[in-house]
């Protein structure tokens, strides 16, 4: 299961407070949103998160809380807020900082994503069983090849979520070159030199790829394998 924990901090009505606040405005100036809104927006996607994935459990500090939240930002040199963790098997696998809503969702959605139309692989061996599962029905297999902390491959993940649910006519997978040696040799096997890459399996045969993050690009290309009539 995936642990996210969020730190802020609480703001009250004084002088210490407006310090917060600059401090805030500075860290967040990049996404040319008033801190409130952005942190007010982080704080809804967070809740809505919370209810909508249940393999993901989210945790909420307050950075200036107490002695102990104080000890815990220091320990994790969490300097803006908010911040973001992500732990799975008590491992940290990811943070990020002054994140927007958006962001966030893809983060939650690539790192905990285990209920999804698209196929977890992990191994070569997963690779192999996947295309002997679809040798006799024909479906194009398109394998979403990326890393752990690649933020093309963050952003356009939920586009392969989302196609995963709309075409029942393709089977989608992902894979993380660096999941382990396994994989990372499967990368290399493979010749995938950018991340993401996407390889399109039909019939136990590679016959194409598309290396890249545009949205419209890979669906134009896995309409082209399709044989959709596709105009560039």
């Amino acid at each position: 299961m995936l642990l996210v924990m969020r730190e802020y901090r609480r703001f009250t009505a004084s002088r210490n407070s407006m310090k917060h606040s600059k401090r805030l405005k500075t860290s967040l100036s990049w996404l040319n949103t008033p801190p409130a809104t952005v942190t007010i927006a982080a704080g809804f996607t967070h809740l809505e998160l919370s209810r909508t994935c249940n393999d993901v459990e989210f945790i909420l500090v307050m950075g200036n809380e107490s002695d102990k939240t104080r000890e815990l930002c220091q320990r994790e040199k969490i300097t803006k807020v908010p911040h973001f963790s992500f732990y799975k098997s008590k491992e940290k696998i990811h943070e990020e900082e002054g994140i927007g809503p958006d962001q966030l969702m893809g983060d939650v959605l690539y790192y905990g994503d285990s209920h999804s139309g698209v196929v977890q692989l992990n191994s070569r061996e997963d690779v192999e069983k996947l295309i002997d599962d679809h040798k006799l029905d024909h479906k194009l297999i398109v394998l979403d090849v990326g890393l752990k902390h690649c933020g093309p491959c963050v952003k356009v993940y939920p586009t392969v979520v989302k196609l995963s649910k709309q075409m029942d006519s393709v089977v989608f997978a992902r894979m993380n070159g660096d999941e382990n040696d396994s994989c990372m040799q499967f990368l290399k096997d493979m010749d995938v030199v950018e991340v993401p890459t996407f390889l399109f399996i039909r019939d136990g045969e590679i016959c194409g790829r598309y290396v890249g993050s545009g949205k419209g690009e890979l669906i134009g290309e896995i309409l082209r394998y399709q044989g959709v009539g596709v105009t560039y």
